[in-house]
C-alpha cells in the first residue's frame, strides 16, 4: 500500500438504518393500529395499501445503499450487510453528488457491484474523491472494464 494509507479511517458516509429499516417499520404502525382497530374494509384499504406502498418502496430503493464507507487515505472501506470491500482510490473511475448520497463508479467489479451508492455526511464531497481519484491514479484506467463502456 502507499505512504497516505492511515491506520485509523475517518466514516465519510451517513448511516442509511433509518431509511432501511425504521422508517418502512414506523409505516407500517398505522397500518397495524387500523387494521386491529375494528375499521370497515374500505377504510381499512384505503389506509393500508398506501403505507404497504410506501414502505416496500422506501425498503427496495434504499437496500442497495451502503451501510457504512469509511476513508483510509488511499483504500475506501465500502460495508454493505456482513459484505465488506476495500477499494483502492485509483480503482474509482467517477464521483457524482445526487441530493444527499456520492454514486461511486469502480472500475473492476467488486462483491458490492461497479456503482457503490452510499449517503454522504456532507463532509466530504464526490469533487474531493473524483480528485483524489485522478491524481492517485498510478495507472490509466481503461474504459473497456466497465459496463456499457465503449
Amino acid at each position: 500500500m502507499s505512504a497516505n494509507l492511515r491506520t485509523r479511517g475517518e466514516v465519510i458516509s451517513q448511516s442509511p438504518y433509518l431509511n432501511k429499516r425504521i422508517f418502512p417499520a414506523l409505516m407500517l404502525v398505522p397500518g397495524a393500529v387500523i387494521f386491529f382497530g375494528g375499521f370497515s374494509l374500505f377504510e381499512m384499504l384505503v389506509v393500508l395499501l398506501p403505507l404497504l406502498f410506501s414502505a416496500g418502496v422506501v425498503f427496495v430503493f434504499f437496500r442497495g445503499y451502503a451501510d457504512e464507507v469509511t476513508d483510509f487515505g488511499d483504500v475506501l472501506r465500502v460495508r454493505r450487510g456482513d459484505m465488506v470491500e476495500l477499494i483502492r482510490i485509483e480503482e474509482i473511475a467517477r464521483a457524482r453528488r445526487h441530493w444527499r448520497s456520492i454514486s461511486l463508479r469502480v472500475c473492476r467489479r467488486t462483491r458490492l457491484g461497479t456503482d457503490i451508492i452510499f449517503f454522504s455526511n456532507f463532509a466530504t464531497s464526490a469533487d474531493q474523491i473524483e480528485r483524489r481519484a485522478a491524481a492517485g491514479a498510478a495507472r490509466p484506467r481503461h474504459r473497456a472494464n466497465l459496463p456499457g463502456a465503449r
